[in-house]
């Protein structure tokens, strides 16, 4: 027997395979218990898979030499102990943090054959590392290999527990922004030039003056740790592959010290506004000290939106890494989701116009403002003197029936003129969406969603393919539409609603 320094009451050791799973269910959260152990609908096949055995009898045969037993087999021309190889399990950070890289260590302690799966929380290089033995790699089906970013939100449905798929996909109340985010980009034509050079196609810019290879920077999103083991740090890679800029959530499951460490990238960091101002001070200083680069505020939180999906799911929050000393995220509602509660009770909503001044006082970092719908609020954020300006609603998770962001972005770069650079937020789901924001007057987009899925669905392969699909898409976009550069994408590259009314007067 191996010892186990984890098992020290020798009454509770189990004796049999079947009694690890107990103890397992002891040691787990629910959501992910039920995860490994759970079938689909009835269950029926989960069951009769070990039921089945029991019907079949086994016939011994007596009197033979069995001094000695040989369990070795070969499998493929490798010798293995025994005829027993690990299946492919995926996410199996979530039953222990050492995850694949344990599991393929105990399978060269017995000299068997370990399947790595492809949604394996540790990278097959890693494992490859971790011991000298063979293994296998499972693949699936090249055919569902998603094409466009918005079958990676197939794939996260089937990886993730209800609970948090529906916390990222989900809305507020009818949840008509969020439809009309993505909606309102299909109702926006594309006028195309002909007999362009277009044999060299750059998509390169600049935000604040950071070069990026592409008008796509990642949105803020909360608690990505739901969605991966390797939370924002994979995240936060992927944006570095793709030379682009990743925006740190407040609300991230890894800390903002974790994300900077991690890879050498530009960052900006996502602020809200506590009660207590001295928690969101610490924040940006630590931000500041350990080289983000703006300050991106959002603004369109005073309270949370309700969000029915997570009251009904009684939404649990994980303890965001930014917040450990400073503030306790273990509220717990009676009426449902735990993250209304503690944003009720601690967003600052007095927070005013008048109070960026404060903010500006205590930081060197330029400040971008997150929230924008109006001409009036763009106005306003000038001569509070911000450096940028998001067009967002929250991804529809805010106020319900407030306008899709592409269909207000035209009417906020009128307002700023040119001062400061205007961004979008929301609803991006493919490259035309991309090419139509930079043609009504985005600098660039930002996404999230799209993130979370590829993320879900595949780890840091999963947010660089979709960066890479976006990437592409757009590419393809300019060339067909007469464009070499950014520079080139005009108005008068795109016919809006606005656009098809007037021309019928």
């Amino acid at each position: 027997m191996i010892y186990d320094p984890h098992f020290q009451d020798m009454a509770t050791e189990p004796v049999n395979v079947n009694e690890f799973q107990e103890l397992a269910k002891q040691s787990l959260p629910k959501m992910y218990y039920d995860f490994y152990t759970g079938g689909t609908e009835d269950q029926y096949t989960l069951k009769e898979n070990a039921e089945e055995f029991g019907r079949i009898i086994i016939q011994p045969r007596i009197l033979r030499d069995v001094s000695s037993i040989d369990l070795s087999t070969t499998v493929l021309g490798y010798n293995i102990s025994m005829p027993v190889m690990i299946a492919p399990t995926s996410m199996q950070k979530l039953a222990n943090p050492a995850g694949e890289i344990a599991t393929a260590r105990a399978a060269s302690t017995y000299n068997t054959i370990m399947v790595l799966s492809t949604s394996s929380t540790c990278s097959l290089e890693e494992v490859a590392a971790c011991c000298n033995a063979v293994r296998f790699f499972q693949l699936y089906d090249m055919a569902t290999e998603p094409v466009n970013v918005n079958e990676f939100q197939e794939l996260a449905k089937q990886s993730l527990p209800k609970m948090y798929y529906d916390f990222y996909t989900g809305g507020t109340e009818d949840q008509y922004t969020l439809k009309e985010n993505a909606e309102e980009f299909g109702r926006i034509i594309i006028q195309p030039r002909i007999l362009r050079d277009v044999s060299s196609i750059d998509l390169s810019t600049t935000v604040l003056g950071y070069n990026i290879s592409m008008p796509v920077m990642i949105a803020p999103t909360s608690m990505q740790k739901l969605a991966n083991p390797a939370g924002e740090i994979a995240t936060a890679r992927a944006a570095s592959t793709y030379n682009t800029i990743m925006v740190l959530s407040t609300s991230s499951t890894c800390s903002l010290e974790e994300v900077a460490a991690c890879c050498n990238a530009v960052r900006f960091f996502q602020l809200y506004v506590y009660k207590r101002r001295d928690i969101s001070a610490k924040l940006v200083q630590r931000a500041e000290n350990n080289g983000y680069k703006a300050i991106v505020l959002t603004a369109d939180s005073p309270r949370l939106g309700r969000r029915e999906a997570d009251i009904k799911n009684k939404l649990i929050v994980p303890q965001l890494k930014n917040l450990e000393g400073l503030l306790s995220t273990k509220l717990v509602s009676d009426e449902g989701s735990d993250l209304e509660a503690l944003a009720n009770a601690t967003l600052d909503a007095s927070f005013c116009w008048e109070d960026i001044t404060w903010l500006k006082s205590i930081t060197n970092m330029p400040i971008l403002i997150k929230g924008v719908l109006t001409h009036e609020d763009a106005i306003k954020a000038l001569q509070v003197g911000v450096a940028g300006i998001i067009v967002s609603n929250h991804g529809g998770r805010q106020l319900d029936y407030s306008p899709a962001t592409i269909s207000v972005l035209e009417e906020v770069v009128h307002a700023v003129r040119g001062k400061v650079p205007v961004f979008l937020d929301g609803g991006v789901r493919r490259g035309t969406d991309i090419f139509k924001a930079v043609a009504l007057g985005a600098r660039a987009v930002l996404v999230g969603r799209p993130v979370i899925y590829g993320l879900a669905a595949k780890g840091e392969y999963g947010v660089r393919r979709v960066l890479e699909m976006l990437r592409d898409e757009l590419e393809l976009t300019m060339a067909l539409s007469g464009c070499s550069s950014l520079k080139e994408i005009t108005r008068s590259h795109v016919r809006t609603k606005h656009d098809q009314l007037l021309s019928m007067l």
